[in-house]
């Protein structure tokens, strides 16, 4: 174990330096035209009557009388078609984590799903993040991809995507998006996250006192992932204390590929009076990779080494109250959408240490998402940790290897 922690505080060192080098660093692609964006906006109105009059040409030769195909021409607001063929007229907000929103003339704000989107049509100037991967570069394991940023008007539909400029039409493939944003503050673009609270009261014969709160907040650019959890459970029976546990986690990855990922930093603190854990810090490294990311699934696995320091709430005589100890933690997380309503979500995570620090240990979580309204949910979670071997308590007993508990919690999404 020793040389594990030296090897684990080796890498931990190496990673760093990386990260200081692989920052989130995009490539503005700027119009070097100098024209205003109303002579940008002209140019796309003349591509888009050019566009129209070879298509009607080409209708009017074959006779088929097919003026459905002719796309509207943006010159007041935006446009959107579905893959239903219907046309939306609006202001286009947002495209992110395959989510885009949309203030329809008629509809108000839309929050539609990307794949749903046979075209986009926009009338002002949008910003377009985009991927371009680069087998042949230096990065790890000869693995790396370039975040860019294109500004113009744009034009896309099922293959492609086409961003008008002064200087020039710049094409890309669809699958390369990342992002479109227009106007504010594009930053508050990269956050989301859910916040839980659940409260179970009991009086009469006995007075009982649950409450739980689960946060979860994510950055997520084009190349990084920054994930931060909170897990908290305090109880009360006649006004005696029966739990009060705490579980904060915190993981920084950095996208070399759009599945392939290293962690340079996670982390986690855990304490748990009535498991004998005053406090519990978790420090590590790993790799991960994605499995699957597609709009209705998300399954990761991530893995690598760990230094785990420990400190007891009490201890038998003779016993050190605290230790230090290298460790291997391995982790998966599982995200399906059931239906537009309902998420599955299932997370494991495995921790392998020394005897003292309890040999194996897991947290397991599985949820179902329930949605109310578009910012309420009421969420049913199981949780279960375990421990093979419990540090005893200075008077000799053992806490239980397993915790299992219930939760039913009303969350916000943000």
């Amino acid at each position: 174990m020793k040389k594990l922690f030296n090897l684990t505080t080796c890498l931990f060192i190496i990673f760093l330096l990386q990260t200081s080098i692989v920052a989130d660093d995009v490539i503005s692609i700027h119009d070097t035209s100098g024209l205003s964006s109303e002579e940008v906006q002209n140019i796309a109105q003349d591509s888009d009557n050019a566009e129209s009059r070879k298509t009607i040409k080409k209708q009017t030769t074959s006779n088929n009388g097919a003026w459905e195909q002719l796309a509207p021409t943006p010159e007041r607001y935006d446009w959107i078609e579905l893959k239903s063929s219907e046309w939306l007229k609006g202001e286009f907000k947002v495209m992110y984590e395959e989510e885009l929103e949309f203030d329809s003339k008629e509809l108000d704000l839309l929050t539609l799903d990307f794949e749903d989107i046979k075209q986009i049509r926009t009338h002002r100037i949008v910003t377009v993040r985009l991927l371009v991967e680069d087998e042949n570069s230096s990065g790890l394991f000869g693995l790396h991809h370039t975040a860019i940023e294109v500004t113009g008007i744009l034009r896309l539909n099922d293959q492609k995507v086409i961003i008008i400029r002064g200087d020039g039409n710049l094409e890309f493939q669809r699958k390369q998006i990342v992002s479109i944003v227009y106007g504010g503050n594009r930053e508050a673009e990269y956050w989301s996250g859910k916040f839980n609270i659940g409260v179970d009261v009991q009086t009469g014969n006995t007075e009982k006192l649950d409450y739980s709160t689960i946060a979860k907040v994510q950055r997520r650019t084009s190349k990084t992932q920054l994930k931060l959890d909170y897990l908290g459970n305090i109880s009360y029976i006649n006004e005696t204390e029966t739990i009060n546990n705490h579980r904060f986690n915190e993981s920084f990855n950095v996208f070399t590929t759009r599945h392939f990922y290293y962690t340079p930093l996670f982390s986690e603190f855990f304490s748990d009076k009535y498991q004998n854990i005053h406090s519990q810090y978790t420090f590590g490294i790993g790799i991960g990779y994605v499995i699957v990311d597609s709009r209705r699934v998300n399954w990761s696995v991530t893995g690598g080494p760990a230094v785990v320091l420990t400190k007891y709430s009490t201890v038998e005589e003779g016993r050190d109250d605290s230790i230090k100890t290298g460790a291997l933690e391995l982790s998966t997380s599982y995200d399906v959408e059931i239906n537009k309503k309902i998420d599955f979500i299932f997370s494991y995570k495995l921790t392998l240490t020394e005897k003292n620090a309890g040999s194996y240990k897991h947290h397991i979580v599985t949820a179902l998402e329930n949605e109310l309204t578009s910012w309420l949910d009421i969420d049913l979670t199981v949780i279960w940790d375990y421990t093979l071997y419990p540090e005893p308590n200075e008077d000799a007993t053992i806490p239980e290897k397993s915790d299992l508990q219930f939760l039913v919690s009303f969350g916000v999404d943000f």
